[in-house]
């Protein structure tokens, strides 16, 4: 199916897509809940160990999932379509 260039994604792309936009959605939804009721659960177990290499690994993918949130954000109009001046083959 072509997107809103004439360009053709393939359906397995916009699978992974979707797949990915759904598992961070319950994932949102699971940590509000936690939240919520007063039941979040130990958030420093690496850090309460002294394992700070896996402390220093998740906080860079934590920085590069939200620049990575911000971009894609950033680059949809109001229609949920990449705006056409970032959309450069």
């Amino acid at each position: 199916m072509p997107d809103h260039r004439g360009i053709e994604v393939p359906t397995n792309i916009r699978l992974v897509a979707y797949y990915a936009m759904a598992v961070g959605l319950l994932m949102g939804l699971q940590w509000g809940f936690f939240l919520l009721t007063g039941n979040v659960p130990s958030a420093g177990y690496f850090a309460e160990h002294g394992e700070w290499g896996m402390v220093t690994m998740f906080a860079v993918v934590l920085l590069l999932t939200l620049l990575c949130v911000w971009k894609l954000v950033k680059n949809v109009d109001g229609t949920g379509n990449v705006s056409r001046n970032d959309a450069q083959p």
